[in-house]
């Protein structure tokens, strides 16, 4: 049975995922969490729904050649041209870290909003911090740059990277300082 907890290796989540595309197509206003259970249901509408799984099922196969497709295959963020695939979607079923998908192309969903920088912080004893961080699109806008897809790579695995708010911290873990001046000047 599924946790309801999406991971990148998780091939029911796939289903979840193409299951709701199917849902929404079909009816616009209902999402796969809004739906509900079974004990409410009519035979017809139990009906209706194991034929929109049956059809959900088929595209799996007719896409991927089998229904056992991992989430990271499916669900992804596309930046500089590449795909990270990521272990989430949005709603309820991991309120820590939404991403949406707008657009379903070539068998995958785009995800393209949700969460944007997300941030954990523990406030220890005597005032020291720790804190992690994570951002979809990573820091650089400029694809030549070593740190235009390095945070989408941790953030599409669900990961986070430390976030330093100590100035040792910061001056002990930065890879470049600029002095900026100012004074101003007449």
């Amino acid at each position: 049975a599924w946790d309801l907890s999406p991971d990148l290796d998780d091939e029911t989540a796939s289903l979840v995922l193409f299951f709701g595309e199917k849902l929404h197509q079909q009816s616009p206003n209902v999402s796969v969490g809004d739906f509900p259970l079974a004990s409410d249901l009519n035979t017809q509408q139990k009906q209706g729904l194991l034929k929109l799984w049956m059809a959900t099922a088929q595209t799996l196969v007719d896409i991927y050649g089998s229904t056992e497709v991992p989430l990271k295959q499916v669900n992804v963020i596309e930046r500089g041209g590449k795909l990270f695939g990521v272990g989430t979607f949005g709603g309820q079923w991991q309120p820590l870290r939404i991403a949406n998908c707008d657009s379903f192309r070539d068998g995958k969903c785009y995800l393209n909003s949700g969460s944007s920088y997300l941030m954990l912080t523990e406030l220890g004893p005597s005032g020291v911090v720790h804190s992690e961080s994570s951002f979809p699109l990573s820091e650089s806008e400029d694809p030549k740059s070593p740190h235009y897809t390095d945070v989408t790579t941790i953030y599409a695995k669900g990961k986070y990277k430390p976030a330093y708010f100590s100035m040792d911290d910061v001056l002990n873990n930065a890879e470049s300082a600029i002095e900026l001046d100012t004074k101003k000047k007449e």
